[in-house]
């Protein structure tokens, strides 16, 4: 018996090393794997935060002036400190020693086992909660409450927030009464049972998310976070959110909606740690060549850099094909007849703007409505430690009040965040009609 929990240890640390997890992770990854992981030059790590320096104004030290008046005033360029604080995200397994054992097989399941299967899984779903996390969720909130219902919540929709985009069935969730504040009655550690979207009116789709347990009453515009544990299932403690999520594109390329702070700097004092902002004052408008061309120049322009990047969700990709030719068709590929293909592949709009052609990424972790122009070089992704197993790769026999489970428990993890040398030459373009969630703007 003990050589056959031996074996299992070492087949996966075998076939399963560290760097193989950081695959699975990566396949997940659209954006992340584009961004650069080396920390820039002059960095100091400081209690295990990278601090970087940075230049935000030139010393100016210039101007005209009459013979015999007095040269220009001295002056240092205003020059501050960016910190970057890695945060941990985990994910895990359970496999009983009975399944892994008679489930482990080619000849018995699809996939080559159960083991490898969970494996597999568990860490391709660690790389898209981290893309998530670091795209399109700010500081951790993955869906706000519209109303409340029975054992259920209607998630909210208008405008610029995300309904169900960032929430999954068997999400542990808990609900609280404020950013970062306390639960709401109880409504947490709650393991989401059904998630269903329901046809609305155009631009309102009615989304309904079902949690297990006893009913609670959760209040309009309550932030959900999704979490480890949580009272009411483990009888643990309602996990503490400060300082526990990354930064992410949404919230660094922002004027200051999301954030009045960013890497350690107000906002208000330091203006070029906001971005440029695109909006039309809550009013959607459908997507063109016009906005895109005034939001080159204008961060080219106050910035002196090009931004080198869009990046937007299928949907503004689908509503800019829409403008560049509402019936275009096109001789399809491969027929020895006369044939014709309507849609778009997504690598055949070409956008371009002066001293620019920008590489245009597609991800479904954009929030709708909203369309990102990036310089990304200046972004770098923080990595104090790669995906990887937590605890050395091997696999443990789950504790159980003084015994032990007849199953294995195994962890991976990553201490990651993203940061940016230059949030002043970024944009986000809002307010933009969007075909996922309907809208429909004007006549058609």
């Amino acid at each position: 018996m003990a050589g056959a929990f031996s074996d299992l240890t070492a087949s996966i640390k075998t076939i399963y090393p560290d760097t193989a997890i950081e695959a699975f992770v990566n396949d997940e990854q659209v954006v992340l794997k584009k961004i650069r992981r080396d920390i820039p030059v002059g960095h100091t790590v400081n209690g295990g935060s990278i601090v970087v320096p940075a230049r935000l104004n030139p010393p100016q030290n210039q101007a005209w002036i009459l013979d015999g008046t007095v040269l220009p005033y001295m002056k240092d360029r205003t020059q501050v400190n960016f910190t970057f604080t890695p945060r941990m995200a985990a994910a895990g397994f359970e496999i009983g020693w009975m399944t892994q054992k008679v489930l482990n097989s080619k000849t018995t399941t699809f996939g080559g086992g159960e083991q490898p299967q969970r494996v597999e899984e568990t860490a391709s779903n660690l790389g898209k909660f981290i893309e998530q996390e670091m795209v399109g969720v700010v500081d951790g909130i993955r869906g706000y409450v519209l109303a409340d219902g029975s054992n259920t919540v209607t998630l909210k929709v208008a405008n610029t927030f995300s309904g169900d985009m960032f929430l999954r069935e068997n999400n542990m969730i808990s609900v609280r009464v404020s950013a970062g504040g306390a639960a709401r009655d109880s409504l947490d550690g709650r393991k989401v049972t059904s998630i269903v979207t329901t046809t609305g009116t155009p631009g309102a789709p009615s989304i309904t998310l079902t949690y297990d347990g006893a009913d609670q009453t959760a209040v309009a515009n309550d932030p959900i976070y999704v979490v480890s544990d949580g009272a009411s299932i483990t009888g643990g403690a309602v996990q503490v959110l400060t300082s526990a999520y990354p930064d992410s594109i949404r919230k660094i390329v922002d004027g200051t909606t999301h954030a009045s702070s960013l890497f350690g700097l107000t906002k208000a004092t330091y203006p070029k740690m906001q971005s440029q902002v695109f909006s039309n004052g809550g009013t959607l408008r459908e997507l063109d060549e016009q906005i895109l061309l005034d939001a080159f120049r204008v961060i080219a322009n106050k910035s002196g850099k090009y931004p080198e990047t869009i990046l937007s969700n299928y949907g503004q990709s689908q509503a800019f094909a829409k403008w560049m030719a509402k019936s275009r068709m096109y001789p399809s590929e491969g027929r020895s007849g006369q044939g014709y293909a309507s849609g778009y592949k997504p690598e055949d709009i070409v956008f371009l703007a002066p001293g620019v052609s920008p590489n245009w990424i597609l991800s479904h972790d954009v929030v709708p409505r909203e369309l990102f122009i990036l310089n990304l070089e200046s972004f770098v992704l923080i990595e104090a430690l790669k995906p990887s197993w937590m605890d050395d790769q091997d696999l443990h026999l789950t504790p159980a009040s003084g015994r032990f489970k007849a199953s294995y428990q195994a962890f991976m993890g990553a201490i990651q965040n993203l940061g940016c040398i230059n949030p002043y030459c970024q944009g986000v373009v809002r307010d933009l009609a969007d075909p996922i969630y309907g809208d429909v703007v004007g006549s058609e």
